[in-house]
């Protein structure tokens, strides 16, 4: 009886997380370096919180909204592609020079 439990556990607990690994991987290969801000922000959206404008991080938008003991997140730095007296305006056009594996994180995250 005890093996049929176990059995029937780790069954769950592949199919929870089977669809949460093909995602990883999406999300892996979605958004690379070179691409823009404007390109990253349709597979991500940017967290809450304190951030400069070559370095933030952003949470998958995707992301299943009844998994919530976790979000996929990443850290991404980027090249400013222009020049502005407010070096904290983000633009679109700003360039990502390195993302970060994703990761799973609980937390808020702000829309």
């Amino acid at each position: 009886m005890k093996r049929i439990v176990v059995c029937l556990v780790s069954v769950l607990l592949l199919a929870v997380l089977m669809p949460c690994l093909f995602v990883l991987y999406e999300v892996c290969w979605e958004v690379r370096p070179g691409m823009t801000r404007a390109d990253l922000l349709k597979v991500f959206r940017s967290e809450g919180g304190v951030y400069q404008r070559t370095q933030r991080h952003f949470v998958y938008r995707r992301w299943p909204p009844i998994l919530s003991w976790g979000y996929i997140k990443v850290v991404v730095r980027f090249e400013a592609t222009e020049q502005k007296t407010n070096q904290s305006i983000e633009l679109p056009t700003d360039k990502i020079t390195w993302i970060s594996k994703p990761y799973i994180e609980r937390g808020l995250t702000i829309d």
